[in-house]
């Protein structure tokens, strides 16, 4: 499947893109800057802990030990 995409940078159409293929990244035909588009890219989740979590875990943690 292609993709017609409009450069963040300089705003032109690039057409018939295989974005699958590269992983959404595209160099403009018409700038040349490379560019990714968000919706390919591959999302790595962090766990985030609150500083509440941190300590309810060392309570627990504590508990356990004892």
């Amino acid at each position: 499947m292609t993709y017609d995409v409009a450069c963040p940078v300089c705003g032109r159409i690039n057409r018939s893109l295989y974005l699958e293929e590269t992983e959404g990244w595209m160099e403009c035909e018409y700038c040349g800057s490379s560019t990714q588009d968000l919706s390919f890219q591959k999302m790595v989740k962090i766990p985030v802990i609150r500083m509440n979590q941190l300590k309810q875990a060392g309570m627990q943690l504590a508990a356990a030990n004892a």
